[in-house]
């Protein structure tokens, strides 16, 4: 996806090039077409011989007309070349999360956290510390612990040590694979075990925004992988938790989707603990950085 947006960008750069030099050739062909007008009016003002006069005019039309003409092909093979104009999507999609309270300063304490898998060591003495308001960006290795961690934090695999939320907090999980839809039968089903409280036109509101198909009655077996996704961001649009966690949350989604995600994350008022490889998000989002391997986490 950050290719993409990549790509994207230097489309825009080609193209606002290509404008900017189009229309100074376009001024300056305007401008040869007006000479010849404008030197005819001189040759008259400064010579009293009428045919003189009318001789040097008729020269000067003739080259500036030549030169505008030659102007007029340099533009036609510059439109015949020119970079496809960048789409931009006028419905960019925007998710809007509801007030939440803002809950207690501190919000997560881990003293000497560790993880085995078999006769491996996943993490080990892993102690952190997280207030309101952070929004941490879990990077490194595939494999290096980046999702145990989240799943250790939620208590979701046996693990060593200590780990205390905030009292009255309340956690909302995005998986690598949607894992907090299991169980749920259609999209309404998820989006009310989101957010009990919503009616059912905020049901067909918020599926129709995320373009879930067949609005709440829509199974969630039907859904492919990316739009399981937009269904996750579509819970997060509507849940009223003060912790979101958020395992490499871009995965199958496009480049208006992950603008919306990085818009939220911004905009949302809580804490945010996030796993991905997805530098630009990471750089854009995050206030903090773990850097997650070898059996431990390091601030960076």
């Amino acid at each position: 996806m950050a290719l993409k947006a990549t790509l994207r960008e230097a489309q825009a750069r080609d193209f606002e090039a290509y404008r900017r030099k189009r229309a100074a050739l376009d001024e300056e062909r305007r401008r040869l077409n007006s000479r010849g007008s404008v030197e005819e009016n001189r040759s008259r003002a400064r010579d009293n011989d009428k045919f003189l006069s009318t001789h040097k005019a008729g020269r000067a039309q003739v080259l500036f007309s030549n030169r505008a003409r030659a102007m007029e092909r340099q533009i036609e093979r510059m439109d015949t070349g020119a970079p496809d104009k960048p789409f931009r999507d006028a419905r960019t999609l925007r998710l809007t999360m509801p007030p939440v309270p803002p809950g207690p300063l501190e919000v997560l304490t881990v003293r000497d956290l560790g993880v085995t898998r078999g006769s491996g060591v996943v993490l080990s003495g892993v102690t952190l510390h997280v207030r309101r308001g952070d929004r941490v960006a879990l990077t490194g290795p595939n494999g290096g612990g980046k999702s145990t961690l989240l799943r250790a934090l939620l208590d979701e695999v046996p693990h060593a040590g200590a780990v205390t939320w905030g009292a009255g907090l309340t956690v909302s999980l995005i998986g690598q694979h949607g894992e907090e839809l299991l169980g749920l039968g259609t999209v309404g089903d998820a989006l009310l075990d989101a957010n009990p409280l919503l009616t059912p036109h905020q049901l067909h509101e918020v599926a129709a925004a995320l373009e879930v198909p067949g609005g709440p009655a829509f199974p969630l077996s039907g859904l492919s992988g990316g739009q399981r996704t937009r269904l996750s961001l579509a819970r997060l649009r509507v849940t009223r938790s003060q912790v979101l966690l958020l395992d490499e949350p871009t995965n199958h989604l496009d480049v208006r989707a992950i603008e919306a995600l990085e818009a939220l994350l911004l905009d949302f008022t809580g804490t945010v603990l996030l796993a991905s490889h997805d530098r630009r998000l990471v750089e854009r989002v995050a206030t903090r950085e773990w850097r997650v391997g070898g059996g431990g986490v390091q601030e960076a």
